[in-house]
């Protein structure tokens, strides 16, 4: 026959605080959780950025050297950076400056290794 546990080696109530205390844990987690991914969504689309970011009015084409080609484009405030190679390897920074939209000056570096 077996015994029946005595209230002093049985106690549920301590395994019952643990799982009561992992319990509000994870609520919190999850509030937490879910106020964040509800400020990201009412930051993207009910603030404006557009207005915030600047606006490059760019020429609608741009000649670069014959048999050359763009590996790269940094946009500034009124300037465009190529970086360009050329079919014999060599590469030219392309310096091109703007004003609405319209080609003001073109500068080029070219880029040489050192031996």
């Amino acid at each position: 026959m077996e015994r029946k546990p005595t209230d002093v080696q049985y106690t549920p109530q301590g395994d019952l605080r643990l799982l009561g205390a992992l319990v509000k844990v994870l609520l919190i987690v999850m509030i937490l959780g879910i106020s964040i991914i509800v400020a990201i969504i009412v930051k993207e689309f009910f603030f404006n950025t557009k207005n915030k970011t600047t606006r490059i009015i760019a020429p609608e084409s741009l000649s670069i050297p014959k048999r050359s080609r763009v590996e790269a484009i940094y946009l500034d405030d009124r300037r465009i950076y190529l970086l360009v190679n050329s079919r014999d390897k060599k590469q030219e920074i392309l310096i091109v400056e703007l004003e609405d939209g319209m080609e003001i000056s073109r500068k080029s570096v070219k880029l040489v290794t050192a031996d």
